[in-house]
């Protein structure tokens, strides 16, 4: 028997069985799943950081709201005066009158002209 030595060879017309061919194409198939599930989860990590960080700034703000409002606790009927829709001209509340001085004022302009 004499060897040839080969240093090439070009094959054509190959096929695979069906139960070959299946088995390939679920494993691509689990091989995607796996990388889309990777990705999901990934993002899914993402917005479990943004929530976390975003709740840690609230939790600051409010800390920071706390310390003022103690530091002066009438800021907080500045704030609510603020919040006045811009039709309001007076607020009674707890016996005490807070009155919007831009509304009074324009009301003073108005009638002069």
């Amino acid at each position: 028997m004499q060897k040839i030595p080969l240093s090439e060879v070009l094959i054509r017309n190959i096929s695979f069985s069906d139960d070959f061919t299946k088995t390939v194409e679920q494993k691509q198939v689990a091989l995607q799943e796996a990388e889309r599930m990777k990705y999901v989860l990934q993002k899914e990590e993402s917005e479990k950081s943004r929530k976390v960080i975003a709740a840690t700034g609230e939790a600051e703000a409010i800390r920071r709201r706390g310390e003022a409002l103690l530091e002066n606790p009438l800021l907080i009927r500045y704030e609510y005066v603020q919040k006045l829709a811009p039709n309001i001209k007076v607020v009674v509340a707890d016996q005490k009158t807070m009155m919007s001085m831009g509304d009074l004022l324009q009301e003073n302009v108005s009638a002069k002209q």
